[in-house]
């Protein structure tokens, strides 16, 4: 098993691109509010830390921290983009062959 590749956040991004999804399939403008914004920036503190070097998740961390603290809605299109591109930097899960 690589120990390198981070797990927990790609279960995260996973969860978050499921969860996403449909709500901008029904809703395109649909913002993401309430207790979601807590559980929303816990993932992204998982993702900084898991990927330090990622200049998307530096980049996207910064703005959402700005969003969070101004209380700026973040619109879950936005967000689905954002998981999307994190999920491609963290890439596949590695294959392991036994």
């Amino acid at each position: 098993m690589s120990s390198d590749y981070p797990y927990e956040a790609k279960r995260r991004v996973e969860a978050l691109i499921e969860t996403l999804e449909p709500m901008v399939a029904k809703d395109s403008e649909q913002e993401i509010r309430g207790i979601a914004i807590p559980v929303f920036e816990a993932t992204l503190d998982v993702l900084k830390e898991a990927l330090p070097d990622d200049p998307v998740v530096q980049k996207v961390i910064g703005a959402y921290e700005h969003e969070f603290a101004t209380g700026e809605p973040v619109r879950a299109v936005d967000a689905l983009l954002v998981v999307r591109q994190v999920d491609a930097g963290i890439g596949p899960y590695p294959i392991h062959i036994v």
